[in-house]
């Protein structure tokens, strides 16, 4: 499925307000971001107001919707997908919390962990995170081909590097 190019801008958003403060709504984060690039925008002598009116511009080109009026919601039918469907959410988060508790576990106490403890808990800490990234990609062929492509990359760099070892 190809997506939108306003789909996708709306999507990356959507990730960038997932992960900007785990305590707030989205609304909340999106609230925010503004603030936060009203200060950005005060510290490099930007104009705010130039630059959310180039941001207009850029709607008002990219989705078909009178100048004069601000973009409807949804705008003119379209509605915007979700990156993560709605009942992959909390897992997906879930699977991140325990590779990152394993990641700590890890830290914490790889000065005792035998390498028989330690390569499987390694392995399941990537394997949680890769799963909750792929539940969280909107386009999981792509992530998955690109997962297969560094497996493959890394696999042929190993290989050369025995090579140079045997000779």
């Amino acid at each position: 499925m190809t997506m939108k190019p306003d789909t996708l801008r709306a999507a990356h958003l959507d990730l960038i307000l997932d992960n900007y403060c785990s305590q707030s709504s989205p609304t909340e984060n999106l609230i925010d971001i503004l603030t936060d690039a009203m200060h950005w925008c005060l510290l490099n002598d930007e104009g705010f107001e130039a630059l959310l009116k180039t941001a207009r511009m850029h709607i008002e080109f990219e989705v078909d919707i009178p100048s004069n009026q601000p973009p409807p919601l949804p705008l003119n039918g379209y509605q915007a997908e979700v990156h993560f469907p709605i009942g992959l959410r909390p897992l997906g988060k879930k699977l991140l919390a325990l590779s990152e508790m394993t990641a700590d576990f890890l830290r914490k106490h790889d000065h005792w962990l035998s390498w028989q403890d330690y390569a499987p808990l390694v392995e399941q800490k990537a394997t949680l995170a890769a799963i909750a990234r792929l539940l969280g990609a909107f386009n999981q062929d792509a992530y998955l081909a690109d997962v297969v492509a560094k497996a493959e990359e890394y696999l042929a760099w190993m290989k050369a590097r025995a090579e140079l070892q045997a000779n």
